[in-house]
């Protein structure tokens, strides 16, 4: 297994990206890595094509234990996809 340096660089990059986002992130780094180990998927984490990702329920609310799923990045992004579909069919009924 990789260094826990590492990961650790993984996770505050995750936060970091999250805070630019303007998405709360509410996990500690062992929270975090419970959650990445309890998935069987730690090793396989990336942005790649392949790879898993923390995904948010539904694409909304904050990083945290009771709001976060571990899944493909083609999921991950089918689902961002279908929510922009959602806000800007929203948006137009409300113009």
């Amino acid at each position: 297994m990789r260094g826990n340096a590492y990961y650790r660089k993984l996770f505050h990059g995750h936060r970091a990206t999250a805070k630019q986002r303007g998405i709360p992130f509410y996990f500690s780094y062992a929270e975090w890595m419970r959650v990445w180990r309890a998935s069987g998927h730690l090793r396989e984490r990336g942005t790649m094509s392949g790879n898993y990702v923390m995904g948010r329920v539904g694409d909304v609310g904050p990083y945290c234990s009771s709001n976060v799923t571990i899944i493909p990045i083609q999921e991950n992004l089918r689902q961002a996809a279908q929510n922009r579909k959602r806000r800007l069919a929203l948006t137009a009924a409300s113009t």
